[in-house]
């Protein structure tokens, strides 16, 4: 698996710079075509549901890709 740094957003709009982990070897420019697998925030993996977000037990949190 290849990670690379990616932007997400939360529900707040506050952007983040995260580390996003792929199947492929791709670069976070083209996301539409990337199978992630999870992305890393304060040491918490977090997949994505059904809809694409990505939802934090810790905090409650939830992360989409820009």
């Amino acid at each position: 698996m290849n990670t690379s740094l990616i932007e997400v957003k939360d529900q707040f709009e506050v952007k983040y710079a995260v580390i996003g982990t792929f199947n492929t070897s791709q670069h976070a420019s083209n996301l539409s075509q990337i199978n992630i697998k999870f992305i890393t925030v304060d040491n918490e993996n977090i997949r994505p549901s059904f809809d694409l977000n990505f939802h934090s037990l810790n905090t409650g949190k939830i992360y989409q890709l820009i």
